[in-house]
């Protein structure tokens, strides 16, 4: 994206990244998607999890939309 000319960004997917978890690889998303600009379409549209565990007690929002801030 840094050597791309492009209108608008949309990426999704299964990133298994919880942006509330306290670790080094959800620190470096975090910074990742601030650098390039992307925010999350759950600041504007919360949702509760998009994932439960097999213990059917644990959740976590693992599953991303991330758009830049015109979308």
């Amino acid at each position: 994206m840094d050597t791309s000319d492009y209108d608008d960004v949309c990426w999704l997917g299964d990133l298994n990244w919880d942006i509330n978890r306290n670790s080094g690889f959800s620190t470096t998303m975090s910074r990742f998607t601030e650098r390039l600009g992307l925010v999350s379409v759950w600041n504007k549209f919360p949702v509760g999890y998009t994932h439960i565990h097999t213990d059917f007690s644990s959740t976590s929002t693992i599953d991303h939309f991330l758009v830049n801030p015109r979308l």
